[in-house]
């Protein structure tokens, strides 16, 4: 039964959140530079340019290629690290996810710098 009550409290918070964050950016408001931290809380700007391609400004630094997804931004870092950047209850965020270290997933705030 609390799995039930569980499962239901979850997609009840679910569809509020989801619907707030397609509702999302257009391509042209993602682009630019933005300001995020690690998961270690050392900043660091993520760079979105209109041809498609991001590079991130971290240790010696990381380039990928990005699209629109889901009303947030998908970033493919070249060193097979995923970012999902979107605009959600808490402002602009980035989940950033590892295929090699599952463990290594985290969320971090962002703010795009003038």
């Amino acid at each position: 039964m609390k799995a039930r009550h569980f499962l239901t409290t979850l997609a009840y918070l679910t569809i509020p959140i989801v619907a707030y964050a397609t509702a999302g950016h257009t391509q042209q408001q993602w682009l630019g530079t933005w300001q995020t931290r690690d998961k270690w809380g050392s900043d660091y700007t993520i760079i979105l340019k209109q041809d498609g391609t991001a590079y991130a400004q971290y240790a010696k630094g990381i380039n990928g290629t990005w699209h629109k997804k889901d009303g947030g931004i998908v970033i493919l870092w070249d060193n097979k690290t995923r970012d999902f950047l979107f605009n959600g209850v808490m402002g602009h965020q980035r989940l950033f996810t590892s295929p090699r270290d599952p463990a290594s997933n985290y969320n971090a705030g962002m703010k795009k710098q003038p």
